[in-house]
């Protein structure tokens, strides 16, 4: 750490300041524009922090999970326009996910700015475009503001993800650092709920014969998860996740009754438009939170009946961004938290959470005996033998909706799927959680489409020996695209793959790797895999209809 009035370097105070504010891994793809910087940070003594990634999509979404994992922004560096446009995506998958990351671009010298494509100024204009925040620092003495800008827009109004476009002349100038801060600088609190909002809220819900809650966003800590469940199960009020946040409220407790969003089950749909009183906590009414069942139709939810929605979020005036509601105001989950232990429980609410409760449970039964390659069997392993995984982690495809339905997740362990859509995910998101908890292991679901996408990322699991184990359904085909074809137009146009032996890919790697072909021998294999340090690739074959370990 530098002392105060001591002259250093603009790439040395940068890696002051990121090693002051954040405690995980950083996360980078080196190039020109953040060479000084990588050397900065390697420098400071704790270079086991710096893992070198294949491509900077892959780093942003392991940044932005690390990040998630530990309340905090996870940092990523990547240079010049060509690694700030191959991250561009997963940016956006930051933003919708509320995965929190800091990103540095190391861009062109301030005097080149804007003689040529994406430099400067457009670099970051363009940036600002795909994340809502991007700063553009032109020299070293300007680092200090734009640090504190970009850290605070990676954690609120909502997290997301703040960007810094640092020119590279900023790296070499000499710079003497303002006077020490105070802990937890820059970082803003997210605000309480307002008393007169509070209120005002617990009197409406009090009033209410059918309330619900819907919670999702980045904020929940792990005390905030468990405070909701212990207020909602003795208020015996149900409340469902947003899609892909099911790891706030546990599986297990008597209030779940389920998730939203695409694979949402259809009579907990229909009964939602009986709430009269619906509580959004930290969660949106996006597209893709009122998906119809079955369809790929957002904005359905809510539109028969009479409620009241009510929204307490980080980002109040979002809540009008997407769906109206009734009243809108600002605070945090444990705000929500200490709401609901203001409210009395009312006759009536513990039926109506009971009949929700029970909904969920008929759609996450797994009947018995099963069909000899039902994917579900698969599900039901993963319960019994991974129960002390870190994180479970899922790209998208129609492989999603297993895990997504049928594996059971409660706080610590973690949740983490692309609220965006987004393929390749699931395993850059694995390893980012692997690095940030080193004493446990990830479980990773891909499809064979998806995987590929980043699956060189294993080489960057293999070097840093994260423990990762990754499941990949492979049926040489985009599943999820093709079964929309067929709705549609009755046949499939061009969504079959090439075959891919995943278990030789993941060899070439160093990767220990097995294709199963039966039940047995995937419980056996995954047994085999929690014990064995380091990544590992678990192969299973699926057929046209299907069914696993049939081809």
């Amino acid at each position: 750490m530098q002392h105060e009035g001591q002259e250093l370097t603009g790439a040395k105070l940068l890696a002051d300041l990121i090693r002051r504010a954040t405690a995980g891994p950083i996360f980078h793809v080196p190039g020109e524009g953040v060479l000084e910087l990588i050397d900065a940070v390697e420098g400071d003594g704790e270079a086991s922090r710096l893992v070198t990634c294949r491509h900077e999509n892959a780093a942003v979404t392991m940044a932005g999970v690390s990040g998630a994992m530990r309340g905090a922004p996870g940092v990523c560096l990547v240079g010049r326009a060509p690694g700030a446009l191959n991250a561009a995506l997963a940016l956006h998958s930051c933003r919708t996910d509320e995965t929190p990351v800091l990103l540095v671009v190391g861009d062109c010298i301030a005097h080149d700015t804007g003689r040529d494509v994406m430099l400067g100024d457009e670099l970051a204009g363009t940036l600002r475009a795909i994340t809502g925040h991007a700063v553009y620092c032109p020299a070293a003495d300007r680092i200090e503001e734009t640090f504190a800008a970009a850290l605070n827009a990676a954690m609120l109004p909502r997290m997301g993800v703040g960007v810094m476009v640092v020119s590279d002349n900023a790296w070499h100038e000499a710079v003497t650092p303002r006077p020490a801060r105070a802990e937890g600088w820059p970082l803003i609190a997210a605000p309480e709920i307002p008393a007169a909002d509070a209120e005002r809220l617990i009197a409406r819900m009090q009033r209410a014969a059918k309330p619900v809650l819907i919670v999702g966003g980045g904020a929940w800590s792990d005390a905030d998860a468990s405070g909701l469940r212990a207020a909602l199960e003795r208020l015996g009020v149900p409340a469902v996740s947003a899609y892909r946040f099911n790891d706030i409220l546990a599986d297990d407790s008597a209030a779940s009754a389920g998730e939203i969003g695409i694979g949402a089950d259809p009579q907990l749909m229909a009964a939602l438009d009986e709430a009269d009183f619906v509580l959004l906590a930290g969660a949106r009414l996006s597209e893709i939170n009122t998906f119809a069942p079955g369809s790929f139709q957002g904005f359905r939810l809510f539109n028969a009946g009479e409620r009241f929605i009510a929204a307490v979020s980080t980002d109040p005036a979002d809540a009008f961004s997407a769906y109206p509601v009734d009243r809108a105001t600002g605070g945090r989950p444990a705000s929500v938290v200490a709401l609901l232990n203001r409210v009395e429980a009312r006759a009536g609410w513990g039926a109506w959470q009971a009949r929700l409760r029970r909904l969920r449970k008929d759609y996450t039964a797994i009947p018995g005996p099963l069909e000899p390659g039902d994917p579900r069997a698969i599900a039901e392993v993963v319960n019994a033998l991974v129960p002390a995984a870190a994180a479970f982690t899922v790209g998208a495809g129609r492989y999603a909706h297993l895990p997504q339905r049928y594996l059971t997740t409660a706080r610590p362990q973690r949740y983490f799927g692309p609220k965006s859509g987004a393929m390749g995910y699931g395993l850059p998101a694995a390893i980012g959680a692997a690095m940030t908890d080193r004493s446990a292991r990830v479980l990773c679901f891909a499809g064979d489409g998806c995987f590929a996408m980043s699956g060189f990322e294993l080489a960057t699991a293999r070097l840093y020996d994260a423990n990762v184990t990754c499941i990949v359904f492979n049926d040489s085909r985009f599943t999820a695209i093709a079964a929309n074809q067929r709705r549609h137009f009755g046949r499939t146009v061009g969504t079959d793959l090439a075959p891919i032996d995943f278990a030789a890919f993941a060899a070439s790697m160093s990767v220990p790797a097995r294709r199963v072909e039966s039940l047995e021998d995937f419980m056996e294999t995954l047994r085999h895999s929690a014990a064995t340090p380091g990544p590992f690739v678990i192969e299973v074959p699926v057929d046209n209809d299907g069914r696993c370990f049939a081809r």
